[in-house]
C-alpha cells in the first residue's frame, strides 16, 4: 500500500509496527526510577541489561532446595532411627558420627550472582503508548508547568500532564531471541536494571564482562574477610541499609537474609 501518511495504515498495523527495523521485535517490561537511569531514558537511546539472580542448591531429583528430610524405612534389627534432616555425616575428635544439619529454621543462604546479559538495545519509549484518541488531542499545557492544564481551542481535548507514576512500561527494540530472555528473566524473578550507552558508542559493539559474585569482590577488589576479635562494636551492626551515603543500619537484622557467593 502507497501512502504518504503513516496513519492510513491503521487498518493494517499500528504507526509503532513502522519503527522496528525488519528482523527486530518490540518488548515491554516495567521499570522503576533507579532501574532506569533516573528516568533518563529517551527513544533512540542504546542500553545494555543488566540481570541478577539468587541461587540455591537443590535436590536434582526431587528440585527442592537442600537438605533432605529423612525417615527411617527398615532400620536394621535391634538398631533406633531418628528421623529428620539429612545434613552432613562427620566424625568428632572422640570417634562419634554425627548428623550436622542446620541450626533452628535456618535455610540457604541464597547466592547472588550479576551479568551483562542483553546488549545495544534501543529504547523506543518509556511509558504508555497513547491511544487514537490521545494521539489525535493537542496538548494543552505549557512545558515544564506539571499538573497545570490551559483552556484548548475548540474542538480540541483538555490535556492534563500526567503526574510520574513509580513504575512505568518500556518499550525496547530487540532480537526475536533477546525478547525471550527478557521474558524469561521477568518470570524468574530476577532483577533487571539498564545501563545508558554513550553516544559515541560504535553501533553494535559488545562488551566482554565477567560475572560478578561475592566471590569477584574479594578476588578483585581486595576485600577481606575481618578477623574474630575478643571485642566489638555496641550496638552490633547486623544488616546495611542501601542509600546514597551507604550507611549502616543498627540493631536488630531485617529483610532478606545475607546473600553469599
Amino acid at each position: 500500500m502507497l501512502t504518504e501518511e503513516p496513519g492510513d495504515l491503521a487498518a493494517v498495523g499500528s504507526d509503532v509496527a513502522l519503527q522496528i527495523p525488519r528482523g527486530k521485535v518490540a518488548y515491554a517490561l516495567p521499570v522503576a526510577r533507579y532501574s532506569s537511569v533516573a528516568w533518563a531514558l529517551r527513544p533512540g537511546d542504546h542500553v545494555d541489561v543488566l540481570i541478577s539472580v539468587l541461587l540455591v542448591d537443590l535436590d536434582e531429583e526431587f528440585q527442592t532446595p537442600l537438605p533432605n528430610n529423612a525417615s527411617c524405612v527398615q532400620p536394621p534389627e535391634g538398631e533406633g532411627c531418628e528421623m529428620g534432616i539429612m545434613g552432613r555425616l562427620e566424625v568428632l575428635p572422640n570417634g562419634w558420627v554425627v548428623n550436622l544439619t542446620p541450626g533452628g529454621q535456618q535455610k540457604q543462604y541464597p547466592r547472588l550472582v550479576t551479568q551483562l546479559t542483553i546488549q545495544d538495545a534501543v529504547v523506543l519509549r518509556v511509558g504508555d503508548w497513547p491511544s487514537e484518541e490521545e494521539e489525535k488531542a493537542v496538548p494543552a499545557v505549557e512545558e515544564g508547568a506539571e499538573g497545570a492544564t490551559v483552556q484548548p481551542a475548540e474542538g480540541q481535548q483538555e490535556m492534563v500532564t500526567p503526574q510520574r507514576a513509580e513504575v512505568e512500561p518500556l518499550t525496547l527494540i530487540v532480537s526475536p531471541q533477546d525478547a525471550m530472555v527478557l521474558k524469561y528473566a521477568q518470570e524468574l524473578g530476577a532483577s533487571i536494571d539498564f545501563v545508558l550507552r554513550s553516544a559515541g558508542e560504535e553501533a553494535g559493539h559488545r562488551f566482554n564482562t565477567r560475572a560478578v559474585t561475592l566471590q569477584y569482590l574479594f578476588d578483585n577488589f581486595g576485600l577481606e574477610l575481618p578477623a574474630k576479635l575478643p571485642y566489638g562494636v555496641t550496638p552490633p551492626i547486623q544488616s546495611l541499609q542501601p542509600g546514597a551515603t551507604g550507611s549502616a543500619e543498627t540493631g536488630e537484622a531485617t529483610g532478606s537474609p545475607p546473600v553469599g557467593e
